[in-house]
């Protein structure tokens, strides 16, 4: 009878390991398919246009971001924003900063422009914007649940910066 018992032990833990797996591999394949949701472009990107688009990806011109953006608002941090190709230039009244940026768009034409080694000031990520209509929007702080900091010299919560020229 114990030895019965036993073997009905190892066969219910067996089912329930094989179980575990598969959910657990489904779960995985979940979270692949909602990260390629994102596309990234760069200026040294290979596969065609058509290639992207029949892939349900959008494909933008890098051109259709380079210009100057100014801070718009009651800052009186100057910020300054240049971008020209793949590269940027970030000027306030206390940083001077440049490096290159990453175009990322989503499936619901979302754009963002995240400015690769421009870090936070708390915590210390990098400071990525959302593109839309000639204006980079970035959220410069969070709230008591989700604190943090981008740009601690610029005051306003919402920092937009807008497209003066090309």
């Amino acid at each position: 009878m114990r030895l019965k018992s036993l073997y009905n032990n190892k066969n219910t833990l067996l089912l329930f390991l094989i179980f575990l797996s598969i959910a657990c591999k489904q779960s995985t394949n979940s979270l692949v398919e909602k990260d390629s949701t994102h596309i990234r472009i760069n200026k040294e990107s290979k596969e065609s246009s058509s290639t992207l688009e029949s892939q349900n990806k959008i494909v933008v011109s890098q051109d259709n971001y380079n210009g100057t953006y100014h801070l718009s608002g009651r800052n009186k941090c100057e910020m300054l924003i240049t971008i020209k190709d793949d590269m940027y230039s970030v000027k306030t009244n206390k940083r001077t900063q440049s490096g290159t940026i990453d175009i990322i768009k989503s499936n619901s034409l979302d754009t963002y422009i995240l400015f690769k080694n421009l870090f936070g000031d708390d915590p210390k990520t990098e400071i990525e914007g959302k593109y839309e209509d000639g204006t980079i929007t970035i959220q410069n702080y969070g709230n008591t649940l989700n604190p943090y900091t981008r740009i601690s010299e610029c005051g306003d919560k919402f920092l937009l910066l807008k497209k003066t020229n090309q």
